[in-house]
C-alpha cells in the first residue's frame, strides 16, 4: 500500500510540475512562460519590469482570461478566449480611462459593442 501511494504521488507530482521559462528582448521587456499540465501561462512586462499582459495558451492557442495594463498598473483590456475563439464580454479602456468600450463575443462572433463614458464613477451609454 505504502509502495502504491509513493509511486500515485510521484506520479501527480510529475504531472503538475511547472516548467518555467523566460525571454528577454533585445529592448528589455521580457516575457515568463510558464507551462502547467499542457496549458502556457504567460506574464509580459516592460523594459521597466512593470506587468504588461497575462494571458495562456492551450494547444497554441489563446486560452482563458488575457489582461493588459498601462503604465500605472491599472487595467485597459480584459478578454476571454476559448481555444482559440474570442468569448463572452471583452472590456477595453482609454488610456485616460474616460471611455469603456464593451464587445461580447460568442464562438468567435461579436454579438454586441457599447461605448460608455465614465462620469462622476458611472458609467453613461453614449
Amino acid at each position: 500500500m505504502k509502495t502504491i501511494l509513493v509511486t500515485l504521488s510521484i506520479f501527480l507530482g510529475s504531472l503538475l510540475h511547472a516548467q518555467v521559462t523566460e525571454k528577454i528582448a533585445e529592448d528589455g521587456s521580457s516575457t515568463i512562460y510558464n507551462e502547467v499540465s499542457g496549458v502556457v501561462y504567460f506574464e509580459k512586462y516592460s523594459a521597466d519590469q512593470l506587468l504588461v499582459e497575462t494571458g495562456a495558451f492551450l494547444d497554441g492557442r489563446p486560452h482563458g482570461e488575457w489582461m493588459r495594463y498601462n503604465e500605472e498598473g491599472k487595467t485597459i483590456a480584459q478578454a476571454t478566449y476559448t481555444f482559440g475563439s474570442k468569448e463572452g464580454r471583452w472590456l477595453i479602456w482609454t488610456d485616460d480611462a474616460t471611455v469603456l468600450y464593451e464587445i461580447n463575443y460568442a464562438n468567435n462572433e461579436k454579438l454586441s459593442a457599447f461605448k460608455w463614458r465614465v462620469e462622476d464613477q458611472q458609467y453613461v451609454t453614449k
